[in-house]
């Protein structure tokens, strides 16, 4: 039994309130929730967060089952990078968690259509396929939110691990020893607010996260306040560090973002029907065999080199 549990962690940071959204999404489904949270108020950048008591007696109030857990350590330590702290923080994760099951780690701002379905892939899995053992999804990016709906990011974003029952995390959510012939991609796509924020909002996650002495966060906030209704045609190759992989955006009508999941969910726009991304790991999957041992182990490390680069935090 102890191998079926479904154990999701989610990190808290400066976004905490819209647990408020993707945590009802999951709740029913879940065996076992833990909230990951910085006992010290710190976030990867080092910047001090200010998470309310009344945010905990909202989880407490919620928690009408007793699945979820608060976890509380020292997250962040100079000297780090942002991505090396996030890998750390999701290894530490997901030794607290125990051993056993699925372990499936979410951010705050990641939104699954239908949980249900989800976990029922996942049992299938271990009653069908038990060798595989991490279990990768693509997004809806949510790029910004006006008054009438939501603009979309269209474009060539690969996928990235959600569910593993490896724990230990390589980078960010690529477990050690990940292969392309033990994973498998899920047919859903998971729903990321991303940048669809309020102004402030925003700008506090691009003044925090793993990227923001990548790129020229001031200019770049600029570009994104100027897109509206009347122009969010003209825009294209809109991410910040890999421009390619964010194409141009297309529009959703929806009043908020329960508005648009069920309108998602109504149109199946979550649903993959094409064929899979032909991402690196794709054509070498495809064209060569596993027993090639040594071509194996060397596209699987020119896939992670090309892939880490692009995962974390669109």
């Amino acid at each position: 039994m102890q191998n079926k549990l479904i154990k999701v962690g989610i990190l808290v940071s400066y976004d905490y309130e819209l647990i408020k959204k993707s945590l009802p999404l999951i709740y029913q489904y879940a065996d076992k929730i833990v909230l990951a949270v910085d006992k010290d108020g710190k976030t990867w950048a080092g910047n001090n967060i200010d998470i309310p008591t009344i945010f905990f007696e909202w989880i407490k109030d919620y928690d009408t089952d007793s699945k979820i857990e608060i976890y509380r350590d020292s997250f962040y330590q100079e000297g780090f990078t942002a991505p090396e702290l996030d890998t750390r923080e999701r290894n530490m994760l997901g030794k607290y968690m125990g051993e056993g099951g699925w372990f499936i780690q979410l951010d705050a701002d990641e939104y699954f259509i239908d949980f249900k379905h989800f976990v029922d892939f996942l049992h299938h899995i271990d009653k069908e396929n038990p060798k595989i053992v991490t279990v990768e999804m693509a997004w809806i990016t949510l790029y910004k939110q006006v008054s009438t709906g939501f603009f979309i990011v269209k474009g060539n974003s690969p996928e990235q691990p959600i569910a593993t029952k490896n724990p230990n995390y390589d980078y960010i959510r690529y477990p050690v020893n990940y292969s392309m012939y033990n994973s498998i991609l899920y047919n859903h796509r998971i729903v990321h607010e991303s940048f669809a924020r309020s102004e402030e909002d925003l700008w506090k996650k691009i003044s925090n996260w793993g990227h923001k002495d990548d790129f020229n966060t001031k200019s770049y906030f600029k570009m994104w306040q100027a897109i509206d209704e009347n122009n969010y045609k003209i825009f294209h190759n809109i991410h910040p560090l890999f421009p390619h992989t964010w194409g141009h955006l297309e529009f959703v009508k929806a009043n908020d973002v329960q508005s648009f999941l069920d309108e998602i969910k109504r149109t199946n726009l979550h649903v993959i029907s094409e064929k899979p991304s032909t991402t690196v790991k794709h054509i070498v999957k495809l064209f060569i065999p596993p027993i090639m041992g040594k071509i194996k182990k060397y596209a699987k490390k020119f896939y992670k080199k090309y892939n880490y680069k692009i995962m974390k935090k669109q």
